[in-house]
């Protein structure tokens, strides 16, 4: 698969989609499933890294495949943190946003972990993302 998922941190609070060089839209469903399957036994909602440092690719239909994401893992997944990526992919970021409606609402983009993980510590009003799990 090239999308890893996994658990962020140990309280497991947070998701990592780390996406690899020539991930398909495939990959990305297969995601989402596993997803779905490690937060089947978690009470609390989630937030949700994706992480595009170790691609350069946004494939076509991307807003299209972002929404689907927000359908199938709500109410699992509350906030979307997108960190990583080219400069392209953060213009197509920001039109998501702009097109996207209210359920683009709970995303935000992030060039860094580091800054990831301070959004995300302050929204859950925690320091639960200090270090990331390892791969």
């Amino acid at each position: 698969m090239t999308i890893r998922v996994l658990w962020h941190n140990e309280q497991k609070t947070i998701i990592r989609h780390s996406y690899e060089a020539n991930w398909t839209w495939q990959d990305f469903h297969n995601a989402l499933d596993e997803t779905l399957a490690m937060t089947t036994d978690i009470d609390q909602p989630i937030d949700l890294f994706i992480d595009l440092h170790n691609t350069q690719i946004l494939l076509p239909g991307a807003i299209t495949h972002f929404r689907q994401l927000t359908q199938k893992l709500a109410p699992k997944v509350a906030f979307v943190v997108v960190t990583g990526g080219n400069q392209f992919m953060k213009m197509m970021f920001n039109m998501f946003q702009r097109v996207g409606g209210h359920w683009a609402d709970n995303y935000v983009w992030a060039p860094t972990f580091e800054q990831a993980c301070s959004i995300v510590s302050t929204r859950q009003n925690t320091r639960a993302c200090q270090m990331p799990m390892q791969d």
